[in-house]
């Protein structure tokens, strides 16, 4: 079908790795990791605004303020129950237990393009003399999330592999 550094060049184009970085979240980093169960159900609009975003939760549990960390737009409020985060581009309704009461929860938002990028780094690819195997590893701190993630790779990188060939063979 393809030599084998083709083999490589398309395990890490934008087609495999963009998939990935939307699939894992990837474009979503927590400040501390155990609000990412609060950030579980956190999903992008087609346009919204990176940055580092800051969500206070009140005292009674029962409002949120989110802020833009950098860029200066101005705040949204809420009741705990609701979207948060429309207006920066956000599709956002986490569940009133995940918020709690009187807690911040810091994240970064970038574009999936660049978590796409960063994923690209963070891959190894090692090929046979031979070209009829290929050796992927993933570099990072949490190895359920590397797992996962480089299953999604895989998956989509298979997918794609076959849709290629069935497109040479026709």
């Amino acid at each position: 079908l393809v030599q084998t550094l083709a083999w490589v060049e398309l395990l890490k184009t934008p087609v495999v790795l963009d998939s990935a970085a939307l699939k894992m979240k990837l474009y979503l980093d927590p400040k501390d990791p155990k609000d990412s169960v609060a950030l579980r159900d956190f999903t992008l609009q087609q346009r919204f605004y990176p940055g580092k975003y800051a969500l206070k939760v009140s005292e009674d549990g029962r409002t949120w303020g989110l802020r833009l960390v950098t860029g200066g737009l101005p705040a949204e409020r809420g009741a705990v129950g609701d979207s948060v985060g429309r207006k920066f581009g956000f599709a956002w309704l986490p569940p009133r237990e995940r918020l709690g009461r009187d807690k911040e929860i810091e994240f970064t938002v970038r574009h999936p393009r660049d978590a796409s990028m960063i994923l690209a780094g963070q891959l190894v690819v090692q090929t046979a003399d031979d070209g009829n195997f290929m050796r992927i590893a993933l570099t990072g701190t949490d190895p359920h999330r590397i797992s996962a993630t480089l299953n999604t790779i895989t998956t989509q990188f298979v997918a794609l592999a076959a849709e290629l060939k069935t497109r040479k063979v026709v």
